[in-house]
């Protein structure tokens, strides 16, 4: 190692080669300060020409009324690659864009700066003193406000948690100018899951969905595994009928006298938004008198009856009525008969 002072260049060297050309392991001081590693010539206070590394501690810039930073700059070019920035009042900017104008993040030094309008234009990203991160919007309005699309992929598993302490937890999707539509857990409610019309979930939800699996259109409170206020129009509906999932299967006796005691009524809703318009029907009460099994009672004990399941006691009571029309008419040809012969025997 060889080190000494140059008088004609007020240098201080220190070198572990045998001159001071072969710029490879030089520690340079200059006469106004400038500390060079690598390099004979820095034009910083430090310049090196290799890479640095930190074992511990902090590496800070200090100082007062001036923009800070460092510049990723390819030589020759006006700081096209990534910068980082501090202007007066932030913490610091990062560059992406060629020159001084493209500002890819900023992120703000306290909350006085909050809703100060930021001198950069074309953000990408901005990190407000608040908090609240902006991408592609220079003033957000929430943690996160994002405009354009947003993409999330994970492919290990979950993608997005929404979560909020002790409290509803709900995502709403706004049309500034029209309709917006918020979805999420209502804990005053048991914690069902709600979609309503609105900035909120609450009492009056387009779609209910509980616990238990229960959906409710129109409904907060579903009482089976799709309930619904109003009408369901549908191109045809399967029930499972299969012989495979039936046992202590028997034909139902009696069938025209039970079907007999049923009474088709004439009514009106008492509650309006049911319908206003004459129904046609039974009443579940009377029904379950004689089949129980086609009637339902929920948890607040209204009653429903399976319209579908009636057919059953209507096949065997239609088909009762046919014997027992085949044997009128088999009577009734017999009786004929008879009448023919007697009148022959007559005439005789």
């Amino acid at each position: 190692m060889k080190s000494w002072m140059s008088s004609l260049a007020a240098i201080f060297v220190v070198i572990f080669t045998s001159t001071i050309e072969a710029g490879a392991d030089e520690l340079v001081v200059t006469e106004n300060g400038n500390v060079g590693i690598g390099t004979i010539e820095p034009v910083g206070k430090l310049q090196v020409n290799g890479k640095i590394r930190l074992g511990a501690g902090w590496l800070n810039w200090d100082e007062e009324n001036a923009e800070l930073g460092i510049y990723f700059q390819s030589k020759g070019a006006n700081y096209e690659n990534p910068n980082i920035l501090h202007p007066a009042g932030r913490i610091y900017g990062a560059n992406f864009e060629p020159g001084w104008n493209g500002q890819a993040l900023v992120l703000e030094a306290g909350k006085s700066w909050e809703n100060d309008t930021i001198p950069w234009v074309n953000n990408q990203i901005v990190l407000r003193g608040n908090g609240n991160i902006g991408i592609g919007k220079q003033s957000p309005e929430c943690r996160l406000d994002v405009l354009g699309c947003t993409r999330i992929i994970n492919p290990d598993g979950r993608t997005l948690m929404i979560e909020r302490d002790d409290d509803d937890a709900w995502i709403t999707f706004h049309d500034p100018w029209n309709y917006w539509y918020s979805m999420g857990i209502d804990r005053s409610d048991g914690g069902k899951f709600k979609l309503n019309y609105g900035g909120f979930v609450g009492e009056t939800n387009q779609l209910t969905l509980d616990l238990s699996g229960n959906l409710g259109i129109g409904i907060n409170n579903p009482q089976d595994k799709l309930d619904v206020d109003g009408y369901v129009r549908a191109m045809g509906a399967r029930l499972t009928s299969d012989l495979r999932w039936k046992k202590n299967i028997a034909t139902i006796t009696n069938a025209l006298d039970l079907v007999s005691q049923l009474r088709g009524v004439q009514y009106e809703w008492t509650n309006k938004s049911y319908g206003e318009s004459r129904q046609l029907g039974v009443v579940a009460q009377e029904v379950e008198e004689i089949f129980p099994e086609v009637v339902h009672t929920d948890s607040q004990g209204y009653k429903s009856v399976e319209y579908a399941k009636l057919i059953a006691p209507i096949i065997e009571a239609v088909k009762e009525l046919k014997k027992e029309n085949v044997e009128l008419r088999e009577r009734i040809f017999r009786m004929e008969e008879l009448g023919k012969r007697d009148l022959a025997h007559l005439k005789e």
